[in-house]
C-alpha cells in the first residue's frame, strides 16, 4: 500500500500527555492526505500559537471521554475550541450553525493526527487547497512562501488565497491575487529595512493570547551592546550585523511541538528571558523549577499554565511547555538547554507591521529543527525553499 494513501483507520488523534486518544476512523475522510485549508485568521493563530493551522473535518462529535479531558473556550458566538486541560494540546473545534438551521460541525487540529504504527510515519497528513483569512496577517504570514505546492513527482499546483472565508473548493484563484499577497510581504520587508528597532527606545513587541490572560512585552535587544551579547548564546545571535537588533526565528517539526500546538510545523521566536516581561506588572517571567518554587511567581500572567513535556531527572535536561489555561494558546517552550533563551510562539505576537514581526525577527527558513519528524513533507518543502525576502 502506498504511503500516500494510508487509510484513516490506521491513525489516531492524540494529545501530548496521552490522556486523549481517539480513533482516526472519526475523520470524515477515507485516506491520507486530508484535503483542507490553511487558516491564517486571528482567532486560530492566537488560540494555537501557530502562524497558520488546518482543521480537517470530523464525521461527528468526539467521544465524551475525550471532551471530558478538554477545556472548552468559546472564541466567538460561532466557534468553541477545545484543548487538553493537562498538556494544552489543541484538539477540536465545534462550529455552531444553529442560526442556519444546521447542526454543529466538528473539526480536529491536523497536527495531533498520526499513524498508530510509530514506525510508519504518514508523509503528508494534509493536502492544502487554499489559504484562508490572509488579510488578518497584514503581511501575508506564511502564505507568500506557499503559493504553490507539490511534491518532486508532481507539477506544482497553485494555492488560492482568500481575504476571509474560502470560495468553492474547485476554485483555481482566490479573491486576493498572488501579486497582492507577495506585495503584502514586500511592503513589510521594506518597512522593516526602513524602520529598524531602536534598542535605546521604549518600543516593545506585544505578545498576547486570544483571551488576554497571558499578556507579555518583549523588549529590544542590541547585540553590539556587550551586556546583551554576553548573556545570549552565539547560536541565537543573527550572523549579519544588519540584524543587530533582531531575534532569531525558525520552524520546528518535532512531535512534541506538533502535538502541543496542533500544527504540523511550529514557528518559534527565540527571545532572551531577560527581554520578556509581564505587561501588567513589568516583572520578569519565571520558568521551570524557579516558577514552581517561587511564591506568587508570574502573578502578572494569571492564566499561564506549565507542563513538563520532559520532566527533569538526573542527566536529563527538563523541557517545559506553557499555555493559557483559559483559551489554550501555546505561549512558551523553555528548556535548560536553551541557556537563558525562551522560545515564544510566533502566533501570539502582535507586531503592528504584521504577524511575521519582521522589524523584530530575523526569519531563517534555510532549515527546520527535527525535520526528520515532519508529517507534512509537502508543506515543509514549500516553506523551506529558498525564496527572496
Amino acid at each position: 500500500m502506498s504511503l500516500k494513501h494510508i487509510p484513516v483507520a490506521q491513525s489516531h488523534i492524540v494529545c501530548l500527555c496521552g490522556s486523549i486518544a481517539v480513533s482516526g476512523s472519526l475523520l470524515d475522510y477515507h485516506s491520507f492526505p486530508l484535503t483542507d485549508a490553511f487558516c491564517h485568521c486571528n482567532p486560530c493563530r492566537r488560540t494555537s500559537g501557530a502562524l497558520a493551522i488546518s482543521y480537517p473535518n470530523l464525521q461527528s462529535s468526539p467521544p465524551s471521554s475525550a471532551l471530558e479531558k478538554c477545556t472548552a473556550y468559546q472564541s466567538s458566538s460561532k466557534a468553541t475550541r477545545y484543548f487538553c486541560s493537562t498538556c494544552g494540546s489543541k484538539t477540536f473545534v465545534c462550529l455552531h450553525q444553529s442560526t442556519k438551521g444546521l447542526g454543529d460541525r466538528w473539526f480536529v487540529a491536523s497536527g495531533i493526527i498520526e499513524s498508530i504504527d510509530t514506525a510508519r510515519k504518514i508523509p503528508d497528513t494534509t493536502k492544502i487547497l487554499s489559504h484562508d483569512y490572509v488579510s488578518d496577517t497584514i503581511d501575508g504570514g506564511l502564505a507568500p512562501r506557499l503559493l504553490t505546492l507539490g511534491t518532486s513527482n508532481e507539477d506544482p499546483r497553485p494555492i488560492p488565497c482568500w481575504d476571509q472565508s474560502p470560495g468553492p473548493p474547485e476554485a483555481l484563484e482566490g479573491d486576493i491575487s498572488f501579486q497582492r499577497v507577495l506585495q503584502m510581504q514586500s511592503d513589510t520587508i521594506d518597512l522593516a529595512n526602513a524602520e529598524p528597532i531602536d534598542p535605546d527606545s521604549d518600543e516593545v513587541l506585544p505578545a498576547r493570547c486570544h483571551c488576554g490572560g497571558v499578556d507579555l512585552l518583549i523588549h529590544p535587544v542590541d547585540y553590539t551592546n556587550p551586556k546583551d551579547a554576553k548573556s545570549i548564546p552565539k547560536k541565537f545571535i543573527p550572523p549579519s550585523s544588519d540584524d543587530k537588533t533582531k531575534f532569531e526565528a525558525y520552524p520546528c517539526a518535532c512531535r512534541s511541538c506538533r502535538l502541543a500546538t496542533g500544527s504540523s510545523i511550529v514557528n518559534w521566536a527565540y527571545i532572551p528571558v531577560s527581554k520578556t516581561t509581564a505587561a501588567k506588572t513589568g516583572e520578569d517571567v519565571l520558568f521551570g523549577l524557579m516558577a514552581e518554587f517561587t511564591s506568587d511567581a508570574n502573578k502578572g500572567l494569571p492564566t499561564l499554565k506549565q507542563f513538563w513535556s520532559t520532566p527533569m531527572a538526573e542527566g536529563v535536561e527538563g523541557v517545559c511547555r506553557y499555555f493559557c489555561a483559559t483559551c489554550g494558546a501555546t505561549v512558551f517552550l523553555w528548556s535548560e538547554e536553551l541557556a537563558g533563551i525562551v522560545a515564544v510562539a510566533a502566533g501570539i505576537l502582535r507586531a503592528g507591521e504584521g504577524v511575521m514581526a519582521r522589524r523584530w525577527l530575523r526569519w531563517d527558513f534555510g532549515g527546520c529543527s527535527r525535520r526528520e519528524d515532519a508529517v507534512d513533507e509537502e508543506i515543509l518543502e514549500g516553506l523551506l525553499e529558498r525564496k527572496d525576502e
